[in-house]
């Protein structure tokens, strides 16, 4: 049976039964990485060693489309500083990862857990002049900066509406919610699922959440959603359902979205930032009359020049220099790196010859461990 292509904002091809997501951020409170989380279940970690980064995103996109031919599901983890390459591939089916280089967030020892890490060798690029990598370096401060700047914007907007908010009321819609949610009485994994792009903020979330069955929406003031999301979630880890949790550069705190696979159903805070298109079949959760009358008007109706507004005036400036700071840390990037040949066909498939056969040995009793 063909799987279902569909085509995502930033011009990826995705099939719908696979992932595309980040394992790591840079957000409004410093760098995030949930890798140690990601990789804690597998059994091989194999990491691209030689070749540049571009050149070690190709042989990762090769071998991720190579393994997805042959019926595994794959996980694609993108670079935050540059959405377009990727850092990772995961295969959960084989155990294994394949990753460009050590990320950071992986702990190598202290645990029985912890998989077995092997390097892979790829051609190495060619020299065509040594540069310092300062310029990038000091984009990505900018870049980091302006975030720290846009996420305080961003809290202030929010707390002029959390403050009117009837928190007992949104408790009480979120526990009916979570009854029509979910039918029984966990594991938990974390993600981030969007990123600053040179083109502005970009997400995977239509594409994550549009292979699930059911979509719910959360609608309301800024910020006002991030009570349900976390009640949702409590319900769902005392029911012993699988969760997956995806958070935001903006304020890494609080989640956006989640994906309960059991049950092939998303829930998705319409409050954080984004404003999601409604798909057929779902359904929308209003929070406008959680709000307590009061303050300059209700909902969004207030008059130009509060202190809201203003703070959302501020975080469109902040997001739109992130986006040039991180364009101009791309820029340095590129020049920075070197010429190579590109991941042939027959390398890509001498590793998934090597990456199927040690899996198997693994599972085999006295095999290759």
């Amino acid at each position: 049976m063909e799987v279902p292509i569909r085509q995502n904002r930033v011009g990826l091809k995705m099939q719908v039964r696979n992932k595309h997501v980040f394992a790591s951020s840079l957000t409004s409170r410093g760098f995030f990485s949930y890798w140690d989380e990601i990789l804690q279940d597998l059994k091989y970690v194999y990491l691209l060693k030689g070749s540049s980064p571009a050149g070690k995103s190709l042989f990762l996109r090769l071998l991720g489309l190579a393994l997805a031919d042959r019926g595994y599901q794959v996980e694609y983890f993108h670079k935050p500083e540059d959405h377009m390459t990727l850092e990772g591939v995961v295969v959960r089916s084989l155990g294994a990862a394949v990753l460009d280089g050590l990320p950071f967030g992986l702990n190598r020892g202290g645990s029985g857990l912890a998989p077995k890490v092997m390097e892979i060798s790829l051609p190495e690029r060619t020299s065509l002049q040594e540069r310092d990598g300062e310029a990038a370096r000091q984009a990505r401060l900018q870049v980091a900066e302006l975030l720290r700047e846009a996420g305080e914007a961003w809290a202030r907007v929010c707390a002029h509406y959390r403050k009117r908010l009837d928190e007992e009321a949104v408790k009480i819609r979120a526990a009916n919610w979570a009854q029509e949610i979910f039918p029984k009485s966990s594991q938990l994994k974390h993600f981030f699922v969007d990123t600053i792009a040179p083109e502005g903020p970009v997400d995977f979330i239509s594409f994550l959440s549009a292979a699930c069955r059911k979509r719910y929406l959360i609608k309301g003031a800024p910020g006002t959603g991030s009570l349900v999301i976390q009640e949702i979630l409590n319900h769902a880890l005392s029911r012993h359902y699988r969760a997956e949790v995806y958070h935001s550069y903006l304020n890494p705190g609080d989640p956006v979205m989640l994906i309960f696979p059991e049950i092939s159903t998303a829930v998705i805070d319409g409050t954080g930032g984004y404003h999601p298109s409604p798909l057929p079949g779902d359904t929308t959760w209003d929070l406008t009359g959680c709000l307590r009358p009061g303050g300059e008007g209700g909902g969004r109706s207030e008059t130009p020049g509060t202190e809201a507004e203003q703070a959302e005036v501020e975080l469109s400036f902040l997001l739109a220099a992130a986006a040039q700071a991180v364009r101009k840390a791309q820029q340095e990037q590129q020049e920075e790196e070197q010429i190579e040949a590109p991941p042939s066909g027959e390398a890509v498939a001498a590793f998934i010859s090597r990456l199927l056969r040690e899996a198997s040995c693994s599972q085999t009793p006295g095999g290759f461990h």
